[in-house]
C-alpha cells in the first residue's frame, strides 16, 4: 500500500481517496493497514499451531518406537538417554577446564576484592553440586564421574589455595596441610584401589570440600587481613582432616586379612 503520485491511496480506490478529506483519509488509511496486518499475523499464527501440533505428533511417535543404537548416538535422532549419561561427566571436564580461568581473574585483580574470580570460583563449585545430583538421580554414574569428580574438587581447591597464599592471602600452614592432606589422599587411592579398595565419597568429606569452596570464595572476596572468613577456613581444614582420617580407617578394616567382601564392598552415604 501507498500513496500515488496524484495523491491519491492506492488502497482506498481513485473515488474514495479525492472525496474524503486528508485526516479522513489518513485515518481510513492507517485502519486498513492495522486490518492488514492483523490479517496475516493471524494466518501465520495459524500456520504456526498446525505446524507445532504436527510435530508434535511427530514426536510423539518418535518416542513410541524403539531408538535403534546408530540413531541413538549420532545426528538429530540422538536419544535423549544416551546424551543425559554424558552430561555429569561434561560438567566435571568443564570445572577443570575454568582452573586456568580463575587463576587470571585471581591475578588481574591485584590486592583487592576479586569478585569476577568469587563469582567464577563459586561457578565452578556450583557444577560440583549439579553433576553428582544429576548423575545420580539419573542413575547414570560412571567410573570416571566416580574419580573426576573428587579429583576435579581437589585440583581446584589446591590452584585456589596456592593462589592465595601467594598473593598474601591465607597462611603458609594452612595451605600445607591443604595440600599435605590432598596429596596423601592421592597416594593413597593409587596405592589402595589397585587391592580392592573401592574409593566413595564420604559425607563428612564432601561437607570439608563444600566448607573449603565456601571459605577460599570469601576470602577472595573479601579485603586481605579480613578475620571470618580465615576462621571459615580453619573449621574446613579440620573437616577435612577428619575426614581424610576416616577415609584411612575405612580402607585400613576393608583390606584387613579375612574381612567379607574385601574385594567388591563400596561405601554409600
Amino acid at each position: 500500500m501507498g500513496v500515488d503520485e496524484s495523491g491519491q491511496d492506492e488502497g482506498l480506490g481513485s473515488h474514495e481517496g479525492a472525496t474524503l478529506p486528508p485526516g479522513v483519509r489518513h485515518q481510513a488509511f492507517a485502519t486498513k493497514e492495522v486490518e492488514f496486518v492483523h490479517t496475516t499475523l493471524g494466518e501465520y499464527w495459524s500456520r504456526i499451531r498446525v505446524a507445532d501440533t504436527t510435530m508434535g505428533s511427530m514426536a510423539l511417535a518418535d518416542v513410541s518406537r524403539p531408538v535403534s543404537d546408530t540413531e541413538g548416538d549420532y545426528g538429530c535422532g540422538m536419544a535423549w538417554a544416551t546424551v543425559r549419561q554424558h552430561i555429569p561427566n561434561a560438567l566435571t571436564i568443564l570445572r577443570f577446564a575454568a582452573i586456568p580461568v580463575f587463576v587470571v581473574l585471581l591475578v588481574h585483580a591485584g590486592d583487592g576484592a576479586a569478585w569476577g574470580a568469587g563469582l567464577f570460583f563459586a561457578g565452578a563449585a556450583l557444577t560440583d553440586q549439579v553433576d553428582g545430583y544429576l548423575a545420580r538421580s539419573w542413575n547414570v554414574e560412571s567410573a570416571f564421574g566416580k574419580v573426576a569428580d573428587p579429583l576435579a574438587d581437589r585440583v581446584m581447591i589446591v590452584t585456589a589455595v596456592v593462589a592465595l597464599w601467594a598473593t598474601g592471602r591465607i597462611p603458609l600452614l594452612a595451605t600445607l596441610i591443604i595440600l599435605g592432606r590432598d596429596l596423601l589422599l592421592v597416594l593413597g587411592y593409587k596405592f589402595l584401589v589397585p587391592r580392592g579398595y573401592a574409593f566413595e565419597v564420604s559425607f563428612l568429606g564432601k561437607a570439608a570440600t563444600w566448607v573449603l569452596y565456601a571459605s577460599l570464595c570469601v576470602v577472595i572476596v573479601t579485603a586481605e587481613g579480613t578475620l571470618w572468613p580465615l576462621v571459615l577456613l580453619w573449621f574446613g581444614i579440620v573437616l577435612a582432616l577428619i575426614a581424610g582420617i576416616q577415609y584411612l580407617v575405612r580402607a585400613r578394616r576393608e583390606l584387613a586379612p579375612g574381612e567379607p567382601g574385601r574385594e567388591t564392598h563400596a561405601h554409600t552415604e
